[in-house]
């Protein structure tokens, strides 16, 4: 089609460094707060406007080994 396809269809995308910790544990007590889920919602999309590569983790992760890709993790 163009030239820059050849060129888009090879990218990678970059991996994320940062992350932000969906709290399960907090909903369950708490129940299902709407300010929690906007500040998070605004948290991500205020990364993602600062050209962050973001990811959504769970307490799960929450390990040395699955901490080890990010250099932040908002809570």
């Amino acid at each position: 089609m163009g030239p820059a396809d050849r060129i888009l269809a090879e990218g990678r995308r970059e991996p994320a460094r940062v992350a932000v910790l969906y709290n399960r544990t907090q909903e369950y007590w708490r129940g299902s707060w709407a300010g929690a889920h906007f500040n998070r919602l605004l948290l991500y999309l205020a990364l993602q406007h600062a050209h962050l590569p973001t990811d959504v983790i769970i307490e799960e992760d929450l390990s040395p080994e699955g901490l080890a890709p990010y250099r932040v993790v908002f809570i």
